[in-house]
């Protein structure tokens, strides 16, 4: 909503406008799916591939377990992956590899990066540039 800072005062804009969406919980998965069974359904009617057995591996590639299917995973994710590493710290998924179905954990400290190069870039409130700029982001899945 473009200059608008807080999700309430958005909220609050739907409300004057009777907009039913007003209070609507945020969504935090795949929120276009209406189907029974939600997105879990939707992926595995779609995308039966997902669901296929496969290696959790260390960021070296050694296997630590087995899961049943990628579409469980997303990088970033530390709870569900039903594995601690050797030193009791929790693990995180860093990656996955669909065609091999294979996903990658490790540590957090792994999870972080200082460059990432972007695509189709929304510039939102700054003029586009063609050439390389420095800033400061936070990414979400």
């Amino acid at each position: 909503m473009g200059e608008i800072a807080d999700k309430s005062i958005t909220r609050q804009i739907a409300r004057d406008f009777g907009l039913s969406v007003a209070d609507k919980p945020d969504s935090q998965e795949i929120c276009f799916v209406s189907e029974a069974g939600g997105y879990v359904e939707f992926l595995r009617k779609s995308k039966p591939e997902m669901f296929q057995p496969g290696e959790i591996v260390d960021s070296e590639g050694k296997p630590l377990g087995e899961h049943e299917g990628i579409a469980a995973f997303t990088v970033g994710q530390r709870k569900g992956i039903r594995l601690t590493a050797r030193n009791g710290r929790p693990l995180y998924v860093l990656g996955i590899q669909p065609a091999s179905r294979k996903v990658v954990v490790g540590m957090n400290e792994e999870l972080l990066t200082h460059e990432v190069q972007l695509e189709d870039v929304y510039w939102g409130s700054i003029e586009p540039t063609e050439s390389p700029i420095k800033v400061q982001a936070m990414s979400r899945p």
